[in-house]
């Protein structure tokens, strides 16, 4: 009986209020109100709504939703259990700071893949995924389902669009795979067909990870082999040898078969430091790269001098 009476009288009791907002069309008088301790967030917004009809702020009938801030933190419990929680005097007035709820955000087109998607870049228009499936897919912003670029022998992870190919209106995308390789693809936007122009190999393990150079001129790799590999993106550099895509390397799973010959590529530098897996790699100036680890380290390098520049643990 005990509980009974102090639940009682809990309901009953009565605290002072006062509402603010910055919000001037929905602002209403500023002198305390009496409120029912055990009130909650939705009868906090049925009262605000109730002076704002008074005062003829908004249409009859129309209602909207609010949200309550104390001391900056939004309040998500009854008031009462608010106070004790955070050892809030309830002698005083208490301001409560009110704005408007916003739904929660729906995805405008949803872009439905047949595996799980590892990876996604987005250049204007156009949208590239990589996906588990060992596929990339090339879609529109609209939603429209463009190209299935196939060629990996093993889930994709990472992807990036570069710009233009040289001479032409096709579209240059790198990829990155569980099957040790870097790709290079030029895909055409106005046939929706791709090619592969060069498989970058010299990874021992999956890779997980690319970045590229403000200019666009080089791509960064890393992976479960912990180490970074640098490569020139152009297809035209020298560090190539043609590679029969449908020969013993693509039947051992390294690269899936396709039809002809593309050239291999191998890196300008690798570069060695971490102790576990590299898990992502930023460019963020031309003479500066940043990974970041399993083994709890972010590294700053100077490719050029193939060191390390700063370390940060974690």
């Amino acid at each position: 009986s005990g509980e009974i009476m102090a639940s009682s009288m809990e309901s009953q009791k009565q605290l002072q209020v006062k509402f603010i907002t910055k919000l001037e069309e929905y602002a209403v008088p500023e002198a305390p109100f009496s409120v029912p301790a055990t009130i909650d967030v939705d009868g906090l917004s049925d009262l605000i709504n109730e002076l704002l009809k008074e005062s003829k702020e908004t249409e009859s009938g129309s209602s909207i939703t609010f949200d309550f801030l104390i001391n900056g933190e939004f309040l998500r419990v009854p008031l009462s259990t608010f106070l004790e929680e955070h050892n809030v005097s309830a002698e005083a007035v208490l301001e409560l700071e009110y704005v408007t709820r916003h739904p929660s955000p729906e995805p405008h087109v949803s872009l439905q893949h047949d595996d799980w998607v590892a990876a996604v870049h987005v250049s204007g228009e156009w949208i590239v995924c990589g996906c588990y499936d060992s596929s990339v897919q090339v879609w529109n912003t609209r939603g429209t389902h463009l190209t299935t670029i196939t060629g990996h022998g093993g889930p994709v992870k990472g992807v990036r669009w570069l710009g233009r190919e040289e001479g032409s209106d096709r579209r240059l995308i790198l990829s990155v795979s569980q099957d040790q390789n870097l790709m290079c693809w030029a895909w055409d936007p106005k046939s929706f067909q791709s090619e592969c122009l060069y498989v970058g190999r010299g990874h021992e393990r999956a890779v997980d990870a690319l970045g590229v150079d403000p200019t666009q001129q080089m791509v960064a790799t890393g992976g479960w082999d912990n180490v970074l590999k640098v490569w020139a993106t152009d297809p035209a550099t020298e560090n190539n040898e043609e590679l029969d895509l449908g020969s013993s390397e693509a039947k051992r799973g390294k690269v899936a078969p396709s039809a002809g010959k593309t050239k291999s590529k191998v890196p300008l530098v690798t570069l060695a430091g971490h102790s576990e897996a590299i898990s992502a790699v930023m460019w963020p100036q031309v003479d500066q790269l940043a990974t970041a680890s399993w083994d709890h380290t972010i590294r700053f390098w100077d490719h050029e001098v193939g060191r390390v520049i700063q370390e940060q643990s974690s």
